[in-house]
């Protein structure tokens, strides 16, 4: 709450506002009779600011079009890539579906193709083992068969 000195320090301080105030009231009245001179002077400046004032107008309304305009625009464009971020994430979601279902079947037949490998590997020793010695037998039947020609030979049969 303001004190009785507060009030009056604050109406000292008024009285030289009102002086300057006086002061500035009696220019004004003589600016005001220096413009009512020159006011012939002015009207063709304000056709002109009129001329000036309409063309802002146009310009005005032809910014307004122009950004309601731009505006469409940019909603459809929103919308697009709405869509758009919509399609990605339907592909992302397609590609993981895909991803996992080749990583689950590659798995599966990998550890099935691991798995016969080995049976495969066992069955190919087994069947080399074999293979070596019908080779052996028949290097032996070659050998005797070899043997006994050169037998019937000596003894001229």
């Amino acid at each position: 709450m303001l004190t009785k000195e507060d009030l009056q320090a604050i109406a000292g301080l008024l009285v030289p506002i009102e002086t300057r105030i006086g002061n500035l009231e009696s220019r004004f009245d003589n600016l005001e009779s220096r413009f009512d001179k020159l006011e012939s002077r002015f009207d063709n400046l304000e056709s002109r600011f009129d001329s000036l004032e309409t063309r802002v107008d146009n310009f005005e309304s032809e910014t307004k079009r122009r950004f309601e305009n731009l505006e469409a625009n940019l909603r459809s464009v929103d919308k697009h890539v709405c869509e758009l971020d919509a399609s990605v994430s339907e592909l992302q979601r397609s590609v993981k579906e895909l991803w996992l279902h080749v990583e689950n079947t590659t798995d599966w037949k990998l550890q099935v193709v691991a798995e016969n490998h080995s049976n495969l590997l066992q069955k190919l020793e087994e069947q080399q083992k074999r293979w070596e010695t019908q080779e052996r037998l028949l290097f032996y039947v070659n050998k005797h068969e070899k043997d006994i020609t050169a037998i019937k030979q000596r003894l001229c049969m």
